[in-house]
């Protein structure tokens, strides 16, 4: 969850926003030493975490992006045994990555909590998929409010889904299309699925939500698997303020 908040009334900083920690509260109330955050340390192989802020290892989007565009092709040049590709398919892997890191790396102030996005990406040879994490302390919030499908075309399919670390929780999957753009022929409609998992913590005012949405339905069912296994890696951290989330657990019932 992000530790800010919009300040309506001007003060804070000068981007009009005051943190967390001067309020002692999130945007939604969650007292700040009851914070969660979703936590998983998936296979490298397959996937790579966006960062959320940009004054770590990485100082921007485009370092980023060129760092692991050169490291996949290296990667799978290896895991092949074949020479790793020319600059020019670098290049347009880099331009892929650059534009996810753009739209949903580093800090977002305006979000009531922190969403992490991770790229599928078994092989730069596919384009990326992405799956977006994060733990929602919205008041009066459930598993089925956080996997509504209003959007569907069809009835979602939905199923009960468990993990070792965050119990029994929801898998929707749901269709849905996209509006018509300008210039497309009549009748054009492009479909999307979107698959949706939420876990209740028990305790607390959270609801861990994870999704994962793409408009090509192969690369979707091609990732499933991986997508469950993504899923169930995932662990909660809990926010100390002053120093690094700790390791957390719902206490034994």
């Amino acid at each position: 969850m992000n530790l800010f908040h919009r300040d309506k009334h001007g003060g804070g900083s000068s981007g009009g926003y005051v943190t967390a920690g001067s309020l002692g509260h999130t945007a939604n109330g969650t007292p700040l030493d009851q914070v969660l955050y979703a936590h998983v340390r998936p296979d490298p192989i397959k996937w790579m975490g966006i960062p959320t802020g940009w004054d770590g290892h990485w100082k921007s989007p485009a370092e980023w992006a060129d760092d692991l565009a050169g490291s996949s092709w290296g990667v799978w040049a290896e895991l092949n045994g074949v020479e790793k590709p020319g600059q020019d398919a670098i290049d347009r892997t880099a331009v892929e990555y650059l534009n996810y890191a753009e739209k949903w790396g580093g800090f977002h102030p305006k979000d009531a909590f922190e969403i992490t996005t991770y790229l599928h990406v078994p092989s730069p040879t596919i384009s990326a998929l992405p799956v977006r994490v994060w733990v929602d302390d919205a008041p009066d919030l459930t598993v089925e409010k956080a996997t509504e499908a209003s959007e569907a075309i069809r009835p979602p399919v939905v199923e009960e889904f468990t993990t070792e670390t965050l119990g029994t929780g929801r898998k929707v999957t749901i269709y849905g299309t996209l509006d018509p753009e300008p210039g497309d022929l009549p009748g054009t409609q492009t479909t999307w699925v979107s698959v949706c998992y939420a876990f209740k913590v028990p305790t607390r005012q959270a609801v861990v939500t994870i999704r994962a949405t793409d408009t090509d339905l192969g690369r979707m069912t091609g990732a499933a698997g991986d997508i469950d296994e993504f899923v169930s890696l995932i662990n909660l951290h809990q926010a100390v303020p002053g120093h690094l989330p700790v390791p957390w657990s719902p206490p034994e019932q």
